[in-house]
């Protein structure tokens, strides 16, 4: 897949936007429909609509976040796997750090999320 850290960068330059703006359906949609999130101290997160609640409903007086990609790997024709760091912000205050690994699978030409695991670095 040619370019993997600029699709990777474009998608998860998506995902801070639409969390940003508040618009989690746009967000979810960045995952595929079966799309899965693996947070620490929770159940497995599956299908747009779940994931789209979840942020919602943890967002915990978040109004950004920022991904910080350290590594990224082609796996095959069309998959590309993503680890790095996340940061939630209110403004410029950090609410909580943490990394993650997202595996991102093309489809119809669009890059989308397929697992996503994250867990925070505070206890």
């Amino acid at each position: 897949m040619p370019q993997a850290k600029e699709i990777v960068r474009a998608r998860n330059a998506q995902f801070e936007k639409y969390f940003h703006e508040d618009k989690m359906t746009e967000l979810a949609d960045t995952y595929l429909p079966d799309g899965k999130l693996m947070p620490a101290g929770h159940k497995i997160v599956v299908g747009r609509q779940a994931i789209k609640d979840f942020f919602q409903n943890e967002r915990k007086g978040a109004d950004g976040v920022r991904i910080i990609e350290e590594e990224v790997v082609e796996i095959g024709n069309d998959t590309i796997l993503d680890r790095g760091k996340y940061l939630f912000l209110n403004g410029e205050e950090l609410l909580d750090e943490g990394k993650y690994v997202v595996i991102h699978k093309k489809v119809d030409g669009k890059c989308l999320a397929y697992i996503d695991i994250f867990n925070t670095d505070r206890a």
